[in-house]
């Protein structure tokens, strides 16, 4: 997809001048600690917040009170002094993982197929340091949802599932318990995640070959689990769905399970959906958007 440029956003459009940026104005819900501030200071600042490798779209929520909130996150915290040089090496490791294990299963059975995760490798850290921060705040369980795409990935990085057994199932060896004919990336899994705060109960949904269908099902199965605590634990339970950049616009069930998500009978208190890019499709070929996500919005 090529770089969209958005005129908006470059200073000479809006006729700003140099003697312009010296100016000090005040700088309104503007969460960086200053009451004041010259125009080039908070266009560098604002720059360096939304403009970088991070972006958020929250404008178009009109509840002011959960907006605020959001944008207080994102502009008081610098994200370059964010991680401590530990947490750094822990990612590295972590996504030498993920890429160690992509190119032994393309070196060992490269006629097999596998939908692996590379280009999305980033997955891995950001699936454990969401779990390792839920834990944190008292999330004892985590159903999670996905189609192919990075699913054996998935299932041995986060889940903890055996190397050999992923092995074992591309060699045609099959467990006699588990019973056959059901491909590997179609596969469920559930596991125990250690965490700082406690330990927290991954369970991986079973997913059929219409990559979107699993949605709904992570829901019941997060309502279900909900519903069987008392109120002041229902938060316990947080579901988590991966996404793929095609499907998550062009199936309905994706559409259909959102507007179902604000339903008494239905919430879960709020679901965290990844969409994994793979530029296998070209979205404004389908939809007027300028991005998968915007499907979201409709929330």
């Amino acid at each position: 997809m090529e770089k969209r440029i958005c005129p908006d956003l470059d200073p000479a459009f809006h006729n700003l001048t140099k003697e312009d940026f010296e100016e000090t104005f005040n700088v309104g819900s503007f969460a960086i600690g200053k009451e004041t501030m010259k125009l080039g200071d908070i266009y560098e600042a604002l720059k360096r917040i939304y403009c970088g490798s991070i972006g958020a779209e929250y404008m178009h929520i009109t509840n002011t009170e959960e907006k605020r909130w959001i944008q207080q996150r994102l502009e008081s915290v610098n994200v370059a002094d964010q991680f401590t040089k530990e947490e750094k090496i822990r990612f590295l490791a972590e996504l030498t993982a993920a890429e160690g294990l992509e190119r032994y299963l393309g070196a060992k059975f490269p006629g097999a197929k596998r939908f692996s995760l590379e280009g999305g490798d980033a997955l891995i850290p950001m699936l454990k340091d969401l779990i390792r921060h839920a834990g944190k705040q008292d999330t004892r369980e985590v159903v999670l949802g996905m189609a192919h795409r990075g699913r054996l990935n998935v299932l041995v990085n986060i889940l903890g599932k055996k190397p050999a057994d992923l092995f074992d199932e591309f060699a045609g060896i099959h467990k006699e318990h588990l019973g056959t004919g059901d491909v590997k990336y179609h596969q469920g899994f559930s596991s125990d995640f250690a965490t700082e705060g406690a330990q927290v109960h991954l369970a991986l949904a079973f997913n059929p070959s219409h990559l979107e269908i699993v949605s709904p099902v992570v829901i019941g199965s997060v309502r279900a689990r909900r519903d069987r605590l008392d109120e002041a634990r229902s938060n316990m339970v947080l579901p988590i769905t991966i996404h793929g950049d095609a499907a998550v616009t062009g199936q309905g069930v994706v559409q259909e399970t959102l507007n179902m998500s604000q339903a008494r009978g239905y919430e879960v208190g709020g679901t965290v959906r990844i969409v994994l890019i793979t530029k296998l499709v070209l979205p404004h070929q389908i939809l007027k958007m300028p991005v998968q996500q915007n499907t979201a919005l409709i929330l």
